[in-house]
C-alpha cells in the first residue's frame, strides 16, 4: 500500500502492520521492510561492509550536492567536513557528498563509487578536483602551489565513478 502498510495474518485475524524504513537494530527483527522516496533501501536496513563506504561527519560549513569533500581535524581529535579545494588551500579530496547539507549539522559522505546528479560531464574522461572548492573539472590545476587531484572517470554525463588518486601539490613560484 502507498503508506507503508500490509495486511497480515496474525493469530488467525487480518491485521494491519507497518513496513519499516530503517532499523533500529534487533528491536526491527522480522519486521517487513520498505524502500524509502528515493526508491532505495535506507544503509541502516543493511549489514556492515555490504556496500556502505560512507561516513556521518559534522560540517563545518554548508554543503551542495555532489561537493567533493574533504575531511580535517578541527583539533583534539574532533573530525569535520568542508569543501575539498584544488587551489593554493589545497584541501585534498577525500569524499563526495550527494545531498546539500546546511551548517550545522552531520554530512553523510561517500568515500568512492559511482555517484549520479552531475551535469554535462563527458564519459569516459577523467575528472579532477576543481580550484573551485566542491567542484570538478575536465582540467586539473596547474598554477604554482595548487593541487592536483584526480577524483574520478564521467560513466554518463551524468554520473561520476569517483576513485581519489593520490593528489600531487604543486611547487610554488621561483623566488
Amino acid at each position: 500500500m502507498a503508506d507503508g502498510t500490509f495486511l497480515d495474518s496474525v493469530g488467525g485475524k487480518v491485521q494491519q502492520i507497518w513496513a519499516v524504513l530503517t532499523s533500529a537494530g534487533p528491536a526491527d527483527a522480522d519486521k517487513l521492510i520498505r524502500l524509502g522516496p528515493d526508491g532505495k533501501l535506507d544503509l541502516s536496513l543493511l549489514p556492515p561492509g555490504v556496500i556502505d563506504d560512507s561516513y556521518l561527519i559534522a560540517t563545518s560549513e554548508t554543503l551542495s550536492a555532489n561537493d567533493i569533500v574533504n575531511v580535517f581535524d578541527t583539533g583534539g581529535g574532533v573530525q569535520a567536513v568542508r569543501r575539498a579545494d584544488g587551489g593554493t588551500n589545497k584541501f585534498q579530496a577525500h569524499g563526495i557528498v550527494i545531498q546539500a547539507y546546511t551548517h550545522p549539522t552531520n554530512a553523510r559522505i561517500f568515500l568512492n563509487g559511482i555517484m549520479p546528479g552531475f551535469t554535462a560531464l563527458t564519459p569516459g574522461l577523467e575528472y579532477y578536483l576543481s580550484t573551485t572548492p566542491g567542484q570538478v573539472s575536465l582540467t586539473p590545476p596547474s598554477a604554482p602551489a595548487e593541487l592536483v587531484h584526480c577524483v574520478g572517470v564521467a560513466m554518463s554525463t551524468t554520473e561520476l565513478d569517483v576513485e581519489m588518486t593520490r593528489p600531487v601539490h604543486l611547487a610554488p613560484a621561483e623566488i
